[in-house]
């Protein structure tokens, strides 16, 4: 009985509310947002914060 694998692990709400404002913003404007961006939609006061969420969304398999 180990660990799960970190790519089948399910995303939290808050990753899960990235990842649209991601894809829906991906979706419309052919392009993604930048890091600051990112940081002033998801109220996240460091651009490190956003860093890592997005790593988390990547090792998570959500993003590459």
């Amino acid at each position: 009985m180990g660990r799960k694998p970190v790519a089948q692990c399910s995303l939290t709400a808050r990753q899960q509310n990235a990842l649209d404002c991601i894809i829906r913003y991906q979706r419309k404007h052919g392009r993604t947002r930048t890091i600051r961006e990112l940081s002033e939609l998801l109220g996240i006061k460091s651009q490190y914060g956003v860093v890592d969420y997005l790593n988390r969304l990547e090792a998570k398999g959500k993003i590459r």
